[in-house]
């Protein structure tokens, strides 16, 4: 070797060597691709073939999602001008949405993704891809086997009445709970598994049973159930969120009178979870969340009932007795209260509904006894939510908490609920001069208008609620989806041992929502979701 060629060569070994550090360093820098769930057109989204043959599994229950404005745009092929004037004249009231296998009650959580008012985009980007209407537990085993063994997120959609977006999700198959009916009473019930029965009167219901169903069938016989105050709600949802109601100051909440559930979980196992069996599930499914729950889909429930006796005191004519306190209302007089022969035909008469149709966004705080007696944080907290030259929005306090509450003891000793609840005495929510739950509100399809009233929401209107009473919760099931910190606002102390649960029934995420148990390691990713 020459000796130019001996001075050459050591400088090309530091120039390979740099140029080799400097390829590491740029592939180390570009972000690794994420682990997602399929989606349609990727290589792991079933066939059309194999989706026929899911059809087929559920004797041709297997539905194409579309929108029910696409009947008024006329690019869609659902396009049907008589038929878009049935869906402009319904789009603001919950039915339209309850009846529907993939809208949901507010257009935000479908993204705005279409309309039926013109002008406006529309395509599917904002629903499921598939939905398996179910009327059997299965049918729903069917989809979870389906959704697990093919990679593909998997929603649950009961009614889609739920204020955290939690029944619909975009490039999913869906299950649609809403036809999971029936309902039997009976004067005892003995939990499956267990050498005893429970002498109080008990009610099976479907669990895509809605909640006036329920009642209906319970005042028949002389009862009343624990139950909010929208006949349209699946009763499932609610009460596996905790389930709040007129009556929880005496008799506590829905979820604390379940004697037992039956669910299919993510195997596609059927289970019975009472006191005797299953009793990690049985403790975590009463108060985990709600509606698509992070671990299980509900397939039935068996409930205690109460005598549905004279109220023990006149009821206002409101929706809502057990007001303490409202900047939007009238206050009630002794001359405006009425007596009823039974609380259910006071609830009848009086069941409030919810707008619909329009883009909303919610917060509430759960109040205990302490921060209501600290007249100053109390005053800076009405003042700060329902400041006075706010036209249409005020605050609601709701009497739900209390002895009933604080002092229930739930089959199997205890439940998920939010220990929040027992300690708070009042559900504080946003209200708007109609009495309605509200919150954020803002235009179609202003995007930068939605950012700027639900900022506004969490960091400033929520923070009062949040600083009137710091140690305390929030009710999940009406809540605001962006609240900081939500696995300790919705769970508390409950959140560890939830999520323990949770991986251990499914390791694999079969179930996801947010905000739920467990959803820390999914996001989405245009739509897409995606591991973190």
């Amino acid at each position: 070797m020459s000796s130019a060629l001996k001075m050459i060569y050591p400088k090309n070994i530091v120039v390979f060597t740099l140029v080799f550090q400097l390829l590491q360093s740029v592939l180390a820098s570009k972000p690794k691709p994420s682990f997602c769930k399929a989606f349609p057109g990727s290589q792991d989204w079933p066939s059309l073939s194999q989706w026929a043959s899911l059809n087929a599994s559920v004797s041709g229950r297997l539905l194409k999602s579309s929108s029910p404005g696409a009947v008024c745009h006329q690019g869609q092929l659902a396009y049907n001008a008589t038929e878009c004037s049935k869906v402009l004249n319904g789009w603001y009231t919950v039915l339209l949405h309850t009846e529907d296998p993939v809208s949901s009650a507010w257009n935000n959580w479908n993204n705005d993704s279409c309309l039926p008012t013109l002008p406006s985009p529309c395509s599917g980007e904002g629903y499921p891809v598939y939905v398996i209407n179910a009327t059997s537990k299965e049918d729903v085993k069917v989809g979870v086997d389906f959704a697990r063994e093919h990679n593909i997120r998997l929603n649950v959609k009961s009614t889609g009445h739920d204020y955290l977006g939690r029944s619909t999700s975009p490039n999913s198959l869906s299950i649609w709970t809403h036809h999971l009916k029936g309902i039997s009473i009976a004067k005892s019930f003995r939990p499956e598994g267990c050498n005893f029965s429970i002498n109080v009167p008990a009610i099976t219901a479907g669990g895509g049973n809605q909640m006036g169903e329920v009642n209906l069938a319970a005042n028949r016989e002389g009862l009343y159930i624990l139950s909010g105050g929208s006949k349209t709600v699946s009763y499932g949802g609610y009460l596996t969120g905790g389930g709040h109601s007129a009556l929880s100051a005496t008799y506590g909440m829905a979820a604390d009178s379940v004697l037992e559930l039956e669910i299919v979980s993510p195997s596609g196992e059927f289970m019975i979870l009472n006191e005797c069996q299953n009793q990690d599930l049985f403790w975590a499914t009463r108060g985990e969340t709600a509606l698509s729950t992070a671990s299980t889909i509900l397939a039935s429930v068996v409930l205690s009932c109460y005598p549905s006796s004279p109220p023990k005191t006149p009821l206002p004519p409101s929706p809502q007795p057990y007001c303490l306190f409202s900047r939007t209302s009238q206050p009630h007089t002794l001359s405006n209260f009425l007596s009823l022969s039974t609380f259910y035909d006071w609830w009848l008469t009086r069941n409030s509904s919810d707008y619909a149709g329009i883009e909303l966004v919610v917060g509430s705080r759960l109040v205990g006894t302490d921060a209501l007696q600290n007249i100053d944080a109390l005053e800076t907290a009405l003042k700060g939510v329902a400041p006075s030259n706010t036209a249409g929005k005020g605050l609601n306090f709701y009497l739900l908490g209390g002895e009933g509450v604080r002092n229930a003891v739930p089959r199997g000793g205890m439940n998920a609920i939010n220990p929040a609840w027992r300690r708070s005495l009042v559900h504080a929510d946003l209200a708007n001069k109609k009495k309605l739950v509200t919150g954020a509100t803002w235009t179609p399809l202003d995007n930068a208008a939605k950012i700027k009233e639900t900022s506004y929401l969490t960091n400033t209107t929520m923070q009062y609620l949040r600083d009137l009473d710091p140690d305390s919760g929030a009710y999940v099931n009406e809540a605001d989806p962006n609240e900081p910190n939500w696995q300790q606002a919705f769970w508390g102390s409950n959140y560890d041992k939830l999520l323990e649960i949770k991986r251990k029934v499914d390791p694999g995420d079969v179930f996801w929502c947010q905000p739920c148990v467990g959803s820390e390691r999914w996001k989405t990713v245009e739509d897409k979701l995606c591991k973190v």
